[in-house]
């Protein structure tokens, strides 16, 4: 009955709201897209390659099948192949154990039987989408939305091939707890967030019907309830280091997204008290990342979600950025705190990092040039523009350059 009322109620005033919102994305900037898009349409040469890139992706993907829950090659203790199943990515058989049950950590080491499951899939699923949509915008070519709404209907609508919404078996360890899922697994779908912008971008290209954007917000209303009452989404809401900053801000943007402005304004309201300052020290460390063994990774990972919900949150971001507990907690602080190490080699980071420290400095003067659009007073940009060795295949080049 809950689920008719919400499909009614969708069909009514959904639309209204969805087309008030337009191009509704929030963890992209609408206006900066749009400069870009003039900029390439002026044969900006800043932009160009990053933009041909981005259109061979889109072209490739046109050749590709469409990813869904069906293609995984197990299946979960239910039997029904709907349901999203991951593995915890660094667990891995016991040698000490003829059949390696029940599996061990590896911190930082990730299985590559992930591939036999669903995590890979979404991914590649998310990538797709966002690829196309937004080489639809910068280009206009229908055949690129047309291929991601298909894409989107695929994993999400279509009855023979969509993803039950739930994750109730993410990130299970063989052999542990009967093969279900942890709550850790909940961070699986943190690409949903800008995947969601590509759908805004898909609406406005009218390639999703208003038909299917009231499925799809039943769908994620569905997955909202069970985010915020089962036993996984609890204790991913109650964890204490980067999973529960990256769970408060997926509940936001799917509220958001199911227009749940009563559960979107909680979360705003309870994030510095509940997760800010609880996570980061007064000198803008954060302890539970740096005793990761990819340190540098997961304290920028913490702050990425910080700056998505910043984003999201429209004009009250600026505030959430600025927000500082009396003895100086702030995400400002979290940022000061990690921006000396970028451009630095391995062996000045006084915390552990196994691998990728490349691939983690580039991830810092991204994260350097998103605080720059909140505080503009630290020398982030020049510092981005300093360390910063541009990459055109790099999506990021186009949404935030």
């Amino acid at each position: 009955m809950r689920k008719l009322i919400m499909l009614i109620l969708f069909s009514v005033i959904g639309n209204l709201c969805v087309r008030a919102q337009l191009p509704g994305t929030k963890i992209w900037s609408a206006s900066h897209l749009a400069e870009i898009r003039e900029k390439i349409k002026q044969n900006d040469e800043k932009y160009r390659p990053a933009c041909k890139i981005l259109l061979e992706k889109a072209e490739k993907h046109l050749n590709t099948g469409f990813y869904s829950v069906m293609r995984k090659k197990h299946v979960s203790p239910t039997g029904d192949k709907h349901d999203y199943m991951s593995l915890a990515p660094y667990t891995w058989p016991d040698p000490k154990r003829p059949d390696g049950l029940p599996y061990i950590t590896r911190d930082g080491e990730r299985n590559p039987e992930l591939n036999e499951y669903d995590r890979n899939s979404l991914g590649n699923m998310c990538e797709m989408v966002v690829d196309l949509s937004l080489a639809y915008f910068f280009s206009n070519k229908p055949e690129y939305a047309d291929k991601a709404a298909g894409q989107i209907r695929a994993w999400f609508l279509n009855p023979e091939t969509k993803m039950n919404p739930h994750l109730t078996y993410a990130q299970f360890v063989p052999g542990v707890n009967e093969n279900k899922g942890r709550s850790y697994g909940i961070i699986d779908v943190y690409s949903f967030l800008e995947m969601l912008d590509g759908v805004a971008i898909l609406q406005q290209a009218n390639a999703l019907t208003p038909q299917d954007i009231t499925a799809l917000q039943a769908w994620f209303t569905d997955f909202l309830y069970w985010l915020t009452t089962s036993e996984m989404g609890l204790a991913e809401k109650n964890a204490k280091n980067n999973h529960s900053l990256a769970y408060d801000a997926t509940c936001a943007r799917f509220a958001l997204f199911v227009n749940d402005t009563g559960l979107f304004n909680t979360i705003l309201s309870e994030f510095p008290e509940k997760r800010l300052y609880p996570q980061i020290e007064p000198d803008g460390s954060q302890p539970l990342e740096l005793r990761r063994t990819l340190a540098l990774h997961y304290t920028l990972y913490n702050i990425d979600h910080m700056l998505d919900l910043c984003q999201m949150s429209g004009e009250q971001g600026k505030k959430l950025y600025f927000t500082r507990s009396e003895d100086g907690r702030s995400i400002g602080k979290a940022i000061d705190f990690i921006a000396p190490y970028v451009g630095k080699p391995q062996n000045e980071f006084p915390y552990q990092h196994i691998h990728s420290w490349d691939k983690a400095q580039n991830y810092l003067c991204w994260i350097l040039k998103r605080a720059s659009y909140f505080d503009n007073t630290k020398g982030y940009n020049e510092l981005f523009l300093k360390n910063y060795h541009p990459d055109y295949s790099d999506r990021n080049y186009l949404l935030y350059y």
